[in-house]
């Protein structure tokens, strides 16, 4: 999978790999995932052992949604979160490092069956990271930590075995859309990016 990356200054196009997961997903699938890097680490603090690595769904919208250990407390199955999970990180979320501390509370079902719910941060998001590689990061990105989900099956039963969350990438329409999302006072608002929007 690839992103655009715009280069403002000269107008050239380049594109930054978003990695295959090395599994296959779902019940019903299987499905392939994307793998991205997570944390929420200031900008310039590559410390890779906060920096999880976490497979996505790739076709989210605007906030990403990133399972945590606490939504897979009552699977008995096993599968909860096998794709990675993450929690919210207890450092300074912004570029100027100002703490955020409105946290909107997000809902999503992805039209699937799947419904997760969390509280949405602002957390810092690389592509691309290997032992040989820095990568892509993008910071500030929307990012619901999910705190409660469940799945409901074919068969009309919910289960939590839900493996992997999804990955924002982006929402428009015959205007174009727009990459951010605007949060708190109209004033001083809290902006956060989907992925490639960043980008």
């Amino acid at each position: 999978m690839f992103l655009g990356l715009k280069c403002f200054t000269c107008h050239a196009q380049q594109f930054v790999a978003v990695p295959p997961s090395s599994r296959y997903y779902g019940q019903d699938g299987p499905w392939g995932a994307v793998t991205v890097n997570y944390g929420g680490y200031p900008s310039g603090w590559s410390d890779q052992s906060q920096w999880p690595s976490i497979d996505l769904l790739p076709g989210g919208t605007f906030t990403s949604f990133v399972i945590s250990p606490m939504s897979c407390r009552s699977d008995s199955t096993g599968l909860c979160g096998t794709g990675g999970t993450a929690m919210m990180t207890n450092v300074d979320q912004t570029l100027d490092n100002v703490v955020i501390d409105f946290t909107p509370y997000a809902i999503d079902n992805a039209d699937s069956g799947v419904y997760m719910f969390g509280n949405i941060y602002a957390q810092t998001m690389n592509v691309g990271w290997s032992d040989s590689s820095l990568g892509a990061t993008a910071y500030t990105t929307s990012t619901a930590i999910v705190d409660n989900m469940y799945y409901i099956t074919p068969s009309n039963e919910n289960t939590t075995a839900v493996e992997v969350g999804y990955l924002a990438l982006g929402a428009g329409d015959d205007k174009g859309g727009t990459p951010t999302q605007q949060f708190g006072s109209t004033q001083w608002p809290i902006v956060t990016w989907n992925l490639p929007g960043y980008f």
